[in-house]
């Protein structure tokens, strides 16, 4: 697994933004998945506690590539479980649009 630079928020002083690249096999021809998280804040911007976490999966699939950036419901974390089922149906979508 390969760390990402950090940064810091634009929006929230004093806070970092941190990046990191996933294993990730099966979707399409290749792909990448990285991770987004951020810790929660309240509505001053002041953190919470925990971290919300966010995944951007890029497939390529013959010569078209597809990004999934998958947010959460209302500012939540992203499950998984069904980002990956979101990935798989989109690649899907993609190779009956080549057909």
């Amino acid at each position: 697994m390969t760390d990402c630079p950090a940064q810091a928020a634009p929006d929230a002083p004093g806070v970092t933004l941190r990046q990191r690249l996933l294993p990730d096999t099966g979707y399409g021809d290749e792909s990448v998945l990285f991770e987004l998280r951020a810790p929660y804040r309240d509505a001053n911007g002041d953190p919470t506690g925990g971290d919300e976490v966010h995944l951007v999966r890029a497939i390529r699939s013959g010569d078209v590539v597809t990004v999934l950036w998958e947010q959460g419901w209302e500012s939540t974390s992203t499950e998984r479980v069904q980002f990956d089922a979101d990935s798989r149906r989109a690649i899907e979508a993609v190779r009956r649009w080549l057909a």
